[in-house]
């Protein structure tokens, strides 16, 4: 390569939708053919790791198969400790890390005093809770299927990317068999990915008709037989290939994620190659990056970032591999099949001992062959009873071996430990008398193991959410948005209609564009899509309650309003603080009705004493007047202004006084009423 030579791609490179358009039919031809010889060495290179996933496949999916070892149709039982591992996981992992409504959390970067960022974040969120929820095609089920098949092999993929096909976004789920990796790759990113694409012969004519594809000749598209391409799935299900090519025979593809020099500037460009499987002949070749993925020098390229479509999903990480991961399979497969040997040796020899056989000696003169026996059957011989016991020798064998019963539930148990798949953790009950602090530890000690594997899936996850993210700012769908969201009262139809608060003016299409691209702006760090799984499970969410209400009901002083909460967020209930708003206790009608006779009792001593208030005062005023009258009279003063003085505030007070009589007056006769009704309903015969 010269050193001296720039990178200077034209922009019809990045553009393209398809560069076969601008490239010979002869290079193409050598192209494809060079991928093809790459795709089937990586392919190669792996074979043996795809046998054995396939061998953990079909020990988990219980395929039957007939042995012929030690004799035809021994037994060949497979005993489930995979698949129970499997189960188990699948059936924690599911509801942890994608239960509730909303498993897509956006976290808010950095300070937010005018709650900008959180009202942002929790609109992002909603919307890509309903996408991976409602709107991407079937993402809980790829998801659903990805959980299941992860711990059993170790290794899942996902796709993220814009269709133009479906013309939204898709994330759907690669199996590790149609996701072939170079040999040499130590970073996923930088690896030669091919993802293999099955599609019906229809729909590659219609990515033609679109536009995607290239069309081919008719000597290049050769009719080919449909390929098997999950063996385990045909042994599993009792499928098996027809050979026989029709209108829905799925066509193998393969979709090469390559460094090329198609420019023969001496460096190569990331793209994506897809391929026909079969013979290399190339339909699409695409760049994998645009204008933004490219580190500049002026105007001179000095390197290029391919785009990552692809998330890893691991179960445990591979000590040598980043590309790949450990699952149940490489762990304790090879315990499950001594397991396996075990129970089928101790069933063959517990069946040979059970039916017997032996030797028979021709002095006993028996007809030819072998002698079989049916239920309460009795057959004649023409032999004496002690010549009969002489030439009868059975086959010496012997029961089923303890030491290898014992060895067997060894490994077992091995396999459980291994697997964190033990009693308590699948939801025996370990004892009644086992105190909860002991049962809290070691079920504490086997989540960890969960745990561990959680937080890794936490990762992957979040990967995938900002792929979908950057997606959304990429592709945004402003009529999916509003819908969801439903910004201003609007109706998505009506959005682009909308009057701008400022201007009056409808706000048009281009500004609630940039209002859903700001909301998704992959430059802005304020913002972050994660995935938060629930670390805790119910079980154990339940026992901690539970344990504050035993400690509650021995007289530990605790918040009971607390304990009731954390009670209920346990058993996953909704609108706690309204179920936490208790009203008052209703006492029993006769302690109402007792409660109301004494408050009428008390108000009516009340105005009594308050009458008596009255008298005192006026009789109090009547003494004052008195005085002051016979005062003025020796003094020789006039007393008809102080006399009228003295009438008027005796009118006042009388008047008062005759008010709080009037409602003394109705509470005595209310008081009397009740009575007379108490004492009729007492003197009526009861209808019991």
């Amino acid at each position: 390569m010269d050193k001296d030579k720039k990178h200077n791609l034209p922009e019809s490179f990045y553009v393209a939708n398809n560069l076969c358009d601008l490239l010979d039919e002869d290079y193409l031809g050598g192209l494809g053919a060079m991928l093809k010889t790459q795709v089937d060495t990586d392919i190669r290179s792996r074979s043996t790791w795809l046998e054995r996933n396939d061998k953990w496949m079909e020990l988990v999916t219980q395929v039957m198969e007939a042995k012929t070892y030690p004799w035809p149709n021994a037994s060949n039982i497979k005993f489930p400790l995979i698949s129970t591992a499997a189960v188990q996981f699948h059936a924690r992992a599911f509801p942890s890390l994608l239960g509730g409504n909303k498993p897509v959390k956006v976290r808010v970067i950095g300070n937010d005093p005018t709650n900008l960022k959180a009202q942002r974040a929790s609109r992002v969120g909603t919307f890509m809770s309903y996408q991976v929820t409602e709107g991407l095609d079937d993402w809980m089920g790829d998801m659903d299927r990805l959980l299941f098949i992860l711990p059993i092999i170790g290794s899942m993929y996902k796709k993220t990317y814009y269709s133009e096909e479906k013309k939204s976004i898709v994330s759907e789920i690669i199996h590790p068999r149609d996701f072939i990796i170079n040999y040499d790759a130590t970073e996923l990113n930088d690896a030669r990915k091919t993802h293999r694409l099955w599609k019906l012969p229809n729909k590659i004519v219609e990515m033609q008709n679109r536009g995607l594809y290239r069309q081919l000749d008719e000597e290049e598209m050769p009719v080919l037989p449909p390929k098997t391409h999950s063996e385990p799935r045909d042994k599993s299900h009792g499928l098996s290939n027809p050979g026989v090519a029709d209108d829905y025979s799925l066509q193998e593809l393969y979709e090469v994620h390559c460094l090329l020099d198609l420019d023969d500037d001496g460096y190569k460009e990331p793209y994506i190659v897809t391929m026909r499987a079969a013979d290399g002949a190339i339909y699409r070749i695409v760049a994998n990056y645009d204008e933004t993925d490219m580190e500049m020098d002026g105007a001179d390229i000095v390197a290029i970032e391919p785009k990552d479509y692809f998330t890893h999903y691991f179960f445990l990480p591979d000590p040598e591999s980043k590309t790949h991961g450990i699952g149940f399979g490489t762990m304790i497969g090879p315990i499950n099949e001594a397991v396996n040997t075990l129970i089928n040796i101790l069933t063959d020899a517990g069946h040979m001992h059970s039916l017997g056989g032996g030797f028979l000696n021709r002095g006993i003169r028996l007809k030819g062959g072998a002698v079989k026996f049916k239920p309460s059957e009795w057959k004649s011989v023409q032999t004496t009873g002690d010549d009969l016991r002489k030439g009868i020798v059975p086959l010496p064998t012997k029961e089923p071996s303890t030491v290898l019963f014992q060895l067997l539930g060894l490994l077992i148990d091995s396999g459980k430990d291994l697997s964190s798949v033990q009693d308590l953790m699948v939801g025996r009950n370990p004892g009644q008398n086992q105190p909860y602090s002991t049962t809290q530890a070691v079920m504490e000690q086997g989540m960890k193991v969960f745990n561990g594997i959680y937080k890794r899936l936490y990762r992957s996850m979040t990967k995938e959410f900002k792929k979908i993210y950057d997606l959304n700012a990429e592709f945004p769908d402003v009529y999916s948005y509003m819908e969801v969201l439903d910004l201003d009262g609007q109706e998505a139809s009506e959005a682009a209609n909308a009057p701008d608060l400022k201007t009056g003016e409808p706000m048009g299409m281009e500004k609630v564009l940039s209002f859903l691209s700001e909301d998704f702006k992959a430059s802005n760090h304020d913002i972050q899509p994660t995935a938060e799984p629930d670390m805790v499970a119910e079980m154990e969410k339940m026992m901690k309650a539970n344990s504050l209400l035993q400690k509650m009901a021995q007289g530990i002083p605790l918040n009971v309003q607390d304990v009731t909460k954390r009670v209920l967020e346990a058993e996953g209930h909704e609108n706690i603080d309204l179920l936490m708003q208790v009203p008052p206790p209703q006492l029993p009608p006769e302690v109402q009705l007792e409660q109301a006779r004494f408050k009428h009792q008390m108000t009516m001593d009340a105005l009594e004493e308050e009458r008596k208030q009255l008298l005192d005062r006026s009789q109090m005023e009547l003494n004052q007047m008195n005085a002051m009258l016979a005062l003025a009279k020796a003094n020789g003063e006039n007393v008809k202004e102080l006399h009228a003085q003295f009438i008027a505030q005796q009118k006042q007070t009388m008047d008062e006084f005759n008010a709080v009589t009037a409602r003394l007056k109705v509470y005595a006769d209310a008081k009397n009423g009740q009575a007379e009704q108490q004492a009729q309903g007492a003197s009526e015969p009861s209808n019991g």
